[in-house]
Order: structure tokens, then C-alpha cells, then sequence
């Protein structure tokens, strides 16, 4: 079983929060507002970086919550894992302006952040293990019908 979506996680914004106050400079305020996260630039810009997302990764609670919760369901318990996170945060990002036909996806341009609320790593691919056997090529099944003797050990996900 494969769960795709934006199931919308934040980062543990009481963690960030301090962690952003350790960013700041004497005399910078770090403020939480409706619709507006005030912190130094230093953080928007450091927040970018991949060498910067084991750092960020500590505050990413909520989908490691949901999955022990599933994990103690008392008639089914379900196993979900995910695979490693190692890109920056993806949501919330200033659009482009560049129409979608002409975007360059291949382009790891670092956009910015849009400073009303803070990161997170929304767009999530969950699975349990035997999705996980299905990915790693280990429980993959070969396709019916006429198959030569070339297509015997072809796997098709």
C-alpha cells in the first residue's frame, strides 16, 4: 500500500521557534503572527540548503506521530515508513512567475519562501513493508500472458 499526498505536516513550530531565536542577532525580534513568521533572512536562506536539512528534519514530527499511532492500532496495527528525506523543505515556496510549459524542472534553482507560515515537507509518499518489498525489486511479479524466454526475469511494477 502506497499513501501519496499533501497531508499538510508542519514542522513543530515551539521547536523552531527557538531554534530560530539561536539565528537571530541581538536586537532581532523573531515574531509568529496570522499569516506571517517574522525571522531573520539568515534562517529563510539557511532553510534552503541541503546541507542544513538534518538540522530541520529534528522539528518534522507529525507524519513520524501519525505512523507510531498507526502502529498501535489495536485490531490492525498498520507499518508505514518513508523513504529518506534529504532535499530542503518544499512547502511554502514564491511561485516563479514563469508559466508551467516553460519551467526548467530539472533547474534546482532555490526559490524562496513565502514568510506566512513556516516550512515543511508536505508532499509525502508513505508504504508499508510490503510496498517497501515491492520497491526494493524483492516481491515484484511478472506480468501475465506470452512471455519469452528473455521476459522471464523482467519485473513489472
Amino acid at each position: 500500500m502506497f499513501i501519496f499526498g499533501d497531508l499538510n505536516t508542519r514542522l513543530d513550530c515551539e521547536g523552531l521557534f527557538k531554534h530560530i531565536h539561536t539565528l537571530a542577532d541581538e536586537g532581532e525580534t523573531v515574531t509568529v503572527a496570522k499569516k506571517k513568521v517574522g525571522a531573520p533572512q539568515r534562517f529563510w536562506d539557511e532553510i534552503k540548503r541541503e546541507s542544513a536539512v538534518p538540522t530541520y528534519l529534528q522539528y518534522d514530527k507529525e507524519l513520524q506521530g501519525l505512523m507510531q499511532v498507526a502502529e498501535t492500532l489495536p485490531s490492525n496495527p498498520l507499518h508505514l515508513a518513508e523513504m529518506p528525506v534529504m532535499f530542503p523543505p518544499s512547502y511554502v515556496k514564491e511561485e516563479s512567475g514563469i508559466p508551467v510549459a516553460q519551467r526548467d524542472f530539472t533547474s534546482r534553482i532555490l526559490r524562496d519562501f513565502k514568510t506566512e507560515r513556516f516550512p515543511g515537507w508536505c508532499d509525502r509518499i508513505i508504504f508499508n513493508p510490503a510496498a517497501l518489498a515491492l520497491i526494493a525489486g524483492k516481491d515484484a511479479r511478472v506480468a501475465t500472458g506470452a512471455q519469452s524466454e528473455n521476459d522471464a526475469n523482467k519485473r513489472y511494477l
